[in-house]
């Protein structure tokens, strides 16, 4: 019977109690990752802080021939860094900077203020009229105009290339690096930003007809998403009730039962994180097609650090959680050993015991006389035998 319950036992932590503890720690782990502040508004806002910093970085290096092997690329970063200004001056001159630092930024917080329960939900949006300004600047085009100013004079080759790559929508840095007829370039240039300037929406609306009470969805949110763990425990109790024939054997059922569902888990997301890791850190491009230009490679390379973030913060809850569970697991293990009938009880060499005695089974014929009486009879009155003559 001992065997058959553990056995029951057993079945029901494997194919029914492992599954559900794995499933439910990558759900609330992912959930509470996914609408943390940190994650939704904190974020953000780090990225955007480091965008001056990261083209500056990108134009200077972007001049080195030996990370640019293009002459044409490299002959535009060059022209413009012989305009004298930089990345960083340009986006704080036409607005860019203003709006990151301002309009974004301020969305973002709003929408941290509302997970957290400091603001009631309402609409959240992040206007681009800003942006199409700053994109419709006028130091935006004379920027360009000297940048073109620096480059050499076309010739007839370059001209056809001029006017084939404008055909093919191309970036700026793919046209030919020479000067065509500058104001002719220039209207076509700015033809062609308007154009998408043209696609682009008035404004954001990151929480759209939200309305409410102000409630902390993020902490409401993690919260029930813990509340998922009710059913898998349950399930691993009811295994350890049935396999235990004592409460030592039920804390250790529990415990271990625990543990080793955790511990997998724990290693999966371990290894997901850290290969992932290793994959942008060794080989970053796997993601881009085998056609990535070396401009393109040098901005993933400066913008690689993000993937790394987002991982960061993605799968960090799952290993707290799954760690902190394997912890639990060890903690109940311990603890069955503590408890009246953790221990197991030691064989001791028991020595057997002594067989009784049977007791003397008294005489019917001839009783024999009984000390008291044979003390009372004297010596001089027994019977003289034949010997005596």
């Amino acid at each position: 019977m001992a065997a058959f319950r553990k056995i029951l036992a057993f079945f029901i932590i494997v194919l029914f109690g492992f599954p559900i503890l794995f499933g439910v720690i990558w759900a609330v782990g992912l959930t509470k990752a996914a609408v943390s502040p940190e994650f939704v508004s904190e974020l953000p806002q780090e990225i955007i802080a480091e965008v001056p910093k990261l083209t500056d970085d990108l134009f200077r290096e972007a001049q080195d021939e030996h990370i640019i092997r293009n002459k044409n690329t490299r002959a535009w970063f060059r022209a413009a860094a012989e305009t004298g200004v930089s990345p960083r001056e340009l986006m704080a001159e036409i607005g860019l900077l203003a709006w990151m630092e301002d309009e974004l930024s301020r969305g973002l917080e709003e929408l941290g203020d509302v997970l957290r329960g400091r603001r009631r939900p309402r609409d959240i949006t992040i206007s681009l009229i800003p942006l199409q300004n700053a994109l419709r600047h006028g130091a935006l085009d004379r920027y360009l105009a000297a940048v073109m100013e620096k480059l050499p004079l076309c010739d007839a080759q370059g001209l056809e290339e001029w006017a084939d790559a404008i055909d093919r929508d191309l970036d700026w840095w793919e046209l030919p690096a020479c000067r065509p007829d500058v104001p002719l370039a220039m209207s076509i240039l700015r033809e062609k930003r308007l154009e998408a300037i043209e696609d682009m929406d008035d404004e954001i609306n990151i929480m759209e007809n939200a309305e409410g009470p102000r409630i902390p969805f993020s902490q409401m949110i993690t919260a029930f998403s813990y509340g998922l763990f009710f059913i898998p425990g349950v399930l691993l109790l009811i295994a350890a009730l049935i396999a235990a024939t004592s409460p030592g054997g039920f804390f250790r059922w529990f415990g271990m039962s625990i543990l080793i569902s955790s511990i997998l888990p724990l290693l999966l997301a371990l290894l997901v994180r850290n290969t992932t890791a290793l994959a942008l850190k060794f080989y970053p491009y796997a993601m881009w097609d085998s056609g990535t230009s070396e401009l393109e490679e040098l901005i993933l390379d400066k913008l690689i650090w993000i993937p790394h973030e987002i991982l960061h913060h993605l799968f960090t809850p799952v290993v707290t959680i799954a760690g902190s569970l394997c912890i639990l697991g060890l903690v109940i293990f311990a603890v069955s050993f503590l408890v009246a009938g953790g221990q197991r009880p030691q064989t001791q060499q028991r020595t057997p015991a002594p067989k009784p005695t049977p007791a003397p089974q008294a005489d019917t014929e001839t009783p024999a006389p009984s000390t008291a009486l044979s003390k009372e009879i004297p010596s001089d009155t027994r019977e003289p035998s034949e010997s005596d003559g």
